[in-house]
């Protein structure tokens, strides 16, 4: 008989990688004192690892090993989250405590998301966009998605901002980038979306970046007639078969929508009910001139 007593509680199960149906791991051994006997006289150890499919409630041993060379669990579900814990057993026969339980989940890194993000609204003061899904999730759900945002200059990146959602989204797809997260209207913006999921709050894959689509923080022009911006739609040098229509170029940026180019004013006249349009019955519009800078036209005949 020697002397010695059971080996003292383990410590921590960590994960090296995972697939879809696999999880490789390692744990910590237990040297001098811990395992049950001194410094000088360590007792050989084994450890019993075991598994729970069931949130921790029920667990069946996986494997007994000398030692803490990394180990793979096979045969596992994807996107389950699967319990870790371990413990020591000495010569004597004597087992420590489990360690702590730890938990990882058997995926791969997800695809990039199908293609690029999809406009749901725009305006100067916000972006919203949709990020299609993965078409291959790696296996568990989707935990989160990301959101890159470069704003342009011409061709210049002069900024580069990122978005994230949690779980804790109603939508984890729907993303709305506005004012205050740095949004300037009248900017293009190019936008792209990757795709995360958790396997331990540690342990994340990510996918590759989707492909990038561009946007534009702006609105519809104003009217031309808008007296908030004190333009004006008026006629001169008027006779029998001849006017002159003039008109003022939008100044500020708001009323232009805030273009990122100049906007084109379509100039348009109705024959007065002299014809009309065969489906609808409608006055028929013909449009005299489509300019970026002309501030009036005459019309003759």
């Amino acid at each position: 008989m020697r002397p010695g007593v059971e080996p003292t509680r383990p410590g921590l199960i960590s994960f090296a990688s995972t697939t879809r149906t696999s999880i490789n791991y390692t744990f910590v051994n237990l040297t001098g004192q811990d395992t049950g006997g001194t410094d000088a006289q360590p007792i050989p150890l084994v450890y019993h690892v075991y598994i729970s499919k069931n949130q921790g409630a029920d667990y069946e041993l996986l494997t007994t090993s000398g030692n803490n060379a990394e180990k793979t669990a096979e045969y596992l579900t994807p996107g389950l989250v699967h319990y870790f814990k371990y413990q020591a057993e000495n010569d004597l026969g004597l087992r420590s405590e489990f360690s702590t339980a730890y938990t990882m989940m058997p995926g791969q890194t997800p695809s990039a998301p199908a293609s690029a993000p999809q406009l749901v609204t725009q305006a100067s003061d916000h972006i919203t966009v949709l990020v299609p899904e993965p078409s291959d999730t790696g296996g568990p759900t989707i935990g989160r998605y990301e959101v890159e945002i470069e704003q342009m200059s011409g061709v210049t990146v002069v900024a580069t901002l990122y978005l994230a959602q949690s779980t804790d989204v109603a939508d984890i797809r729907t993303f709305i980038f506005n004012t205050t997260k740095g949004l300037i209207a009248g900017r293009e913006y190019h936008i792209r979306a990757r795709a995360h999921h958790y396997i331990t709050d540690y342990f994340s894959l990510v996918s590759p970046w989707g492909a990038s689509a561009t946007f534009y923080s702006s609105n519809f022009p104003e009217a031309i007639n808008a007296t908030d911006y004190n333009t004006t739609f008026t006629y001169s040098a008027l006779i029998k078969t001849d006017v002159t229509i003039h008109w003022a170029l939008l100044s500020s940026d708001a009323a232009k929508g805030y273009s990122t180019t100049p906007p084109v004013y379509t100039l348009q006249v109705d024959l007065c009910g002299r014809e009309t349009s065969s489906a609808t019955g409608n006055t028929t519009f013909i449009t005299l001139l489509q300019t970026t800078t002309a501030t009036s036209f005459t019309l003759s005949d």
